[in-house]
């Protein structure tokens, strides 16, 4: 549990020698209050938007929901004040899954 919410959000008191320069991590240094600050504000604006979004192209297709995935995944990876470079494969997995999962529209055959 520590190693997934408590690490990113900076929460746990220990520093990472494979600590990146995202923004969330820069803000932190800069002033470290905002490190608990910056991330829940982001989930909580971005759980609106998502939600909004969500009730407005109802019923999703299983791209669309892992494209979302994907942009909610990176945008918490950059806020995050203790995030690593590394954690970038999650919404590149999810945004490739996304793109995989389209539905493909082929033109039937024509008959003569």
């Amino acid at each position: 549990m520590s190693n997934v919410f408590a690490f990113p959000l900076g929460l746990t008191g220990i520093t990472s020698p494979a600590a990146s320069a995202l923004p969330g991590h820069i803000l932190t240094t800069w002033w470290s209050p905002l490190g608990h600050i910056l991330a829940p504000l982001t989930f909580l604006i971005g759980g609106y938007f998502m939600a909004k979004y969500v009730k407005k192209h109802w019923p999703l297709t299983l791209s669309k929901v892992l494209a979302i995935l994907a942009v909610v995944f990176l945008t918490m990876m950059c806020v995050s004040p203790a995030t690593r470079i590394g954690y970038v494969i999650y919404p590149l997995n999810f945004a490739f899954w996304s793109w995989a999962c389209q539905e493909r529209h082929v033109p039937a055959p024509v008959l003569v």
